[in-house]
Parts: C-alpha cells; structure tokens; sequence
C-alpha cells in the first residue's frame, strides 16, 4: 500500500513471494496460506484478482510461491496480497516482488528422440523438451510428410504420440513439433523410421468364439443380467448379451482357461461389441474387455490387462482391438466381457486370441 503503478495491460508480469509455514491448520481445502494479486485500471477500479497460489497448510521450509500472468486491458496498477486464509498457525512472507517479463520468442529446445512400439501398422514417438509445450508429429512416406497426429495441447516437457495405419515394410520421414505458452513453435531435424512385414497371425484360441455353441467354452454370470441372443448379432446367429438395470459388475469369461499361451509373444485380443444405452457418470465405467495371464499352476501373474474399456452410449457394433506381450512363466490366459458399473445392455461377438509373429 499504495497501489503499485506503473503496469503496463497486455504484458506478462511474474508474481513471487517466499514462504514458511508451522502447523497451518484449516478445516476446509481451501483454507491455508494465499498469495494473490489484483489489477486496477488508472481509476483505481478494480479489474481482476488472479491466485498466485493457496491451500498451503501444514509446516514447511521456505519456499516460492511464483506465477506468471498476462494483465487485462486497461491495467495500470497492481497490489500483491499475502494471506492467512480461514487457518490457524504461523506464516512467514519474504522476497516478494512482482516483475514485468519480456516476452518470451524462443521455442522449446527439443531432445531425446526415440521410438517404440514399431509394428506393421504403427509406432511411438517420444521426445522431450526443455520447457513445457504442446506435442505433434509430422509424418508421411517423404520428407514432404503430409501426415499429421491430432495435437496434444497439454503443456508438458515429456512428450508421445502414436502414429496408426501406417502401411508395412514402409520408410516413414517424420518429425516432432512442440509449441510452448507463448506459441513460439520448434520442430526436430527429418528423422526415419521402418515398420515392420505384415505379421504372421497363428489360429484363434478362442473356442466358441462367436457364441454359436452357447455358452459352451464360456462362465456366464446370472441369466438376470447374462444371456444368449438370438436377435442381435455380428455373424453368425448369436451374440453374448449383458444387460443391467442397475450399477454393478457383470461379466463372462472364457471357461476353461485358454491353453497355449508363450510367455514373450505376442498376441492380439480382440471383440466386437454392440452398445445400447450404457450410461454411468464415471467416465471409466461401461463396456470392458480384459485379459488375465496364468502360469502353468494356474496361479494369475499380475493385475488384469485391458483391451478396451470406458466405452458407453448407444454404439454400433465396433471393434475392440490390442496387442500384448505374454509375461514370464505365461502358459494360459482368460478373455473377460464385462458391464462395469454401468446400466444399458452390451453385446459381445466374433471374440478372439491369435499369436502374432513379426
């Protein structure tokens, strides 16, 4: 106090002020040391107050509570605010300043290129950058490209991105691209990449695979919620239904266990489902598909695995598709269908495991 003058609208300005809190206690989140900062137009009015940070409760050391901000129009003035909200306990505030920033016309440094995942069809791309920034890969056959993936707008310094349909035995030219806060935009030098022949896919493991058997070679759950369906299929004449009224778990899996597994190879599980009306306000509930590996004493290794999962609405049949590596020790495997925590009805076809050999 007074109002700090002199600020400019329109230009960055970082916030800072050092902290030490003992035994900041508050009954609400929220409650804790603050920092904020208001700005003013030249009438002394205020504009808007942005946190420079809050809800920092507990002891702690000194440390800086610091933050960067574009001032909005008509900005002239400026107070920087330190705070003991709704909190009993000790703060201490020291160092505080609020300075103008230059604008920022450099672009993320880019290192630490590599690639993972090649198959047939598609790879990963990861690379790192010196400072936050957004994620793309351009791709294509040349050095042109002319293939993009989606951008990631999320500001982080670790990036990946999946390049699909790619087509086999095919040199990809390809190049990261990162964008930081300010826009300014980098991408890496041509880098190549092969993908692999088309794989050899081995024989369906699945038995009964598309339920024309019944349940033959699968555990339903209850009929309450489990069944047969004889009126919606994909191909043949029948299709594995789930239907619930109600939250909950419902599944059916491959009974017995799937023999024949090779622990380090690769295999592709894969479904196709059909949606009616699944809904749940948990956006990881839905239509799911998971595979469990066993050893040879039919002891399971690890947690579940999933194919697919989160899928919800009303959906055409779709397919539910990915690749996995069988674990150490892997002899056997289980392909679940299930409804998770969610109500609607699902159909379940055409399900199946095939070794996969690049």
């Amino acid at each position: 106090n007074p109002r700090i003058v002199g600020i400019l609208a329109g230009e960055t300005y970082r916030v800072s002020a050092w902290l030490r809190r003992s035994e900041i206690g508050g009954s609400s989140s929220s409650s804790g040391a603050r920092v904020t900062v208001r700005w003013y137009n030249s009438s002394d009015s205020q504009l808007s107050e942005d946190t420079v940070c809050s809800n920092l409760q507990g002891t702690a050391d000194w440390t800086e509570c610091t933050r960067s901000f574009v001032t909005p129009l008509e900005t002239a003035k400026a107070r920087v605010f330190l705070r003991l909200y709704n909190s009993t306990g000790t703060v201490h505030f020291d160092d505080v300043s609020l300075q103008f920033t230059a604008p920022d016309t450099i672009g993320p440094s880019i290192s630490g290129i590599s690639v993972s995942g090649i198959t047939d069809t598609q790879a990963t791309i990861a690379w790192t950058t010196n400072e936050d920034a957004n994620s793309q890969v351009e791709y294509g056959p040349s050095i042109a490209y002319g293939l993009s993936t989606a951008l990631d707008s999320a500001l982080v310094t670790g990036h990946s991105q999946n390049l699909t349909g790619l087509s086999a035995s095919t040199l990809y030219h390809y190049r990261v691209c990162s964008a930081d806060a300010a826009g300014n935009r980098t991408c890496s030098e041509d880098q190549t990449l092969n993908t692999l022949a088309p794989p050899t896919v081995g024989t369906n493991l699945v038995s009964n695979t598309g339920f024309e058997s019944g349940t033959s070679g699968w555990s339903f759950c209850s009929s309450s919620y489990c069944s047969i369906d004889s009126a919606i299929y994909r191909s043949g004449t029948y299709a594995a239904k789930i239907t619930r009224t109600s939250r909950g778990i419902s599944e059916i899996y491959t009974n017995p266990r799937i023999s024949g597994v090779t622990a380090g190879q690769n295999y592709r599980i894969t479904a196709w489902l059909r949606l009616e009306d699944v809904v749940d306000s948990s956006s990881s509930s839905g239509a799911r598909v998971v595979v469990r590996w066993y050893d040879s004493l039919s002891s399971q290794i690890g947690g579940d695995v999933t194919v697919c999962s989160g899928i919800q609405g009303t959906v055409d049949w779709t397919e539910c598709s990915n690749l996995f590596i069988a674990p150490a020790s892997a002899t056997q495997m289980r392909v679940f269908l299930r409804l998770y925590n969610a109500t609607g009805s699902v159909w379940f076809d055409d399900v199946s495991a095939n070794q996969v050999t690049y």
